[in-house]
């Protein structure tokens, strides 16, 4: 009975400290789902936040991708243009080429057609300075011919003039009025 009593108050004893490691246990229990509910509401506020950012950030990609594809038509559009403007300056390119060939050659016409011209034109210098020495030989002629014959006319007006002075101082002597003769012969 004593035995059975020391097994009883052992197995109470055993009892009590199972309730209370049962209530440490429960205790804990609560402890880790508190803890566990916290991680789990910490986890869903972070996963809604993720999720709103995950959100936003496809929105963010579908606008990125909408703005790359515009770029990209806009860059292709360009591509296109400048490539457009590349094949039209190439063109125009050997289109002058071919302008600045043919304005070379008449260029090179129109030095060949200068140096004739100025050889033309020296030539015409050297007949124009040959015909002003020959004019300027003529006129000099003319001049001595022109003083000759002015000495010469002058020499036969003296004589006329000397020759009608006679004859007028004979017709005075002969004349009845010599104031008549006078007055003529000052009117002449």
């Amino acid at each position: 009975m004593a035995l059975l009593h020391k097994q009883l108050e052992a197995s109470e004893k055993d009892k009590s400290e199972y309730m209370k490691r049962y209530d440490e246990a429960i205790n804990e229990k609560k402890k880790l789902a508190d803890d566990y509910m916290r991680r789990i509401n910490d986890l869903q506020s972070n996963r809604g936040s993720l999720d709103e950012r995950c959100s936003s950030l496809v929105k963010a990609l579908e606008s990125a991708e909408q703005e790359t594809s515009n770029w990209k038509r806009k860059h292709d559009q360009v591509l296109s243009k400048q490539k457009a403007d590349e094949e039209q300056a190439a063109s125009e390119i050997a289109i002058l080429k071919s302008r600045s060939s043919a304005s070379e050659a008449r260029l090179a016409a129109a030095h060949e057609q200068t140096r004739s011209a100025e050889e033309d034109a020296a030539e015409w210098k050297r007949k124009y300075d040959i015909a002003v020495r020959e004019t300027k030989a003529a006129l000099e002629k003319a001049a001595n011919v022109q003083e000759r014959t002015n000495k010469e006319t002058q020499l036969r007006e003296d004589a006329l003039r000397e020759e009608f002075s006679s004859r007028l101082v004979v017709k005075v002597i002969v004349s009845d009025t010599g104031t008549c003769a006078c007055v003529r012969s000052r009117n002449l």
